[in-house]
């Protein structure tokens, strides 16, 4: 049987007690998650925020606390933008270079035959920049030296081209010889035919008077037609004077368009 404790051994049983209890409480400091004192206190806490700054439980303090491809911010471990390891993590055509996604070439010797490098990327090298850099009978187009295409064929179609005339004059003019060159080219397209001319004036002057230069501007293109090789029984002329403007104004652009012949297949 045990001896019966006096009163005052009770009372020194009691402040003991609450002495250890007082010394493990002041030692823990109050702790509850996330504070702490050590990164200890934290990883015992095993919540994945094992490092105590400023005496609360963090994920990180510093980049070398994260994981590859991460560095440390705000406490936080968050992946490194364009961070990579091969070129598989990259978007197409970047390459992965000291851990980064960048440009897909640095200089021509890192691009493919026929390449080279241009603001970061491999473009194919053209074979020519201009007509100068392709041989004879050649032209470039699009990087490329190829044939020329077929030159339309005269009249395709259907029209051949008119002529003008200076004013108060049937004297044919460089350009309208130009025409009638065009216009003796679609006339051999079509051996058969005949064609009727046209000779046309602007509004000055009387009626009698432009019906006459109507007429003569349209004999110059024929007798120019003649010459040059076409048979006189293909062509017939005549004359409208002023009747049949193609434009109605008075001013001297409509003026200069309406001094004309024109060239119609029959």
């Amino acid at each position: 049987m045990l001896p019966l404790r006096s009163h005052s051994q009770h009372l020194q049983l009691i402040l003991g007690l609450g002495l250890v209890l007082g010394m493990a409480f002041f030692m823990s400091g109050c702790r509850s998650y996330p504070n702490c004192r050590t990164d200890a206190h934290c990883q015992n806490y095993n919540q994945g925020t094992p490092y105590c700054v400023d005496r609360i439980c963090r994920a990180c303090s510093q980049d070398g606390h994260c994981g590859r491809g991460q560095r440390c911010e705000n406490f936080t471990c968050v992946r490194i933008a364009g961070y990579c390891e091969d070129d598989s993590q990259c978007p197409h055509p970047q390459r992965c270079r000291d851990n980064r996604c960048g440009a897909q070439c640095l200089s021509d010797s890192e691009c493919g035959a026929g390449q080279h490098c241009e603001a970061g990327r491999c473009v194919e090298t053209p074979e020519c920049r201009g007509d100068g850099d392709c041989a004879d009978g050649m032209i470039c187009r699009g990087g490329r030296c190829v044939a020329p295409p077929e030159p339309p064929r005269p009249c395709a179609d259907g029209q051949m081209r008119t002529i003008n005339f200076d004013f108060d004059q049937f004297t044919l003019r460089s350009d309208a010889i130009a025409a009638l060159e065009y216009n003796m080219a679609c006339l051999r397209e079509n051996p058969n035919r005949r064609i009727l001319i046209e000779g046309h004036c602007d509004e000055r002057g009387t009626h009698e008077y432009n019906m006459r230069l109507g007429e003569r501007r349209a004999q110059a293109a024929r007798n120019w037609m003649v010459n040059a090789g076409l048979d006189r029984s293909r062509i017939r002329t005549v004359s409208y004077g002023f009747t049949r403007p193609l434009d109605n104004r008075s001013n001297e652009a409509a003026w200069s368009r309406n001094r004309r012949a024109e060239f119609r297949f029959e």
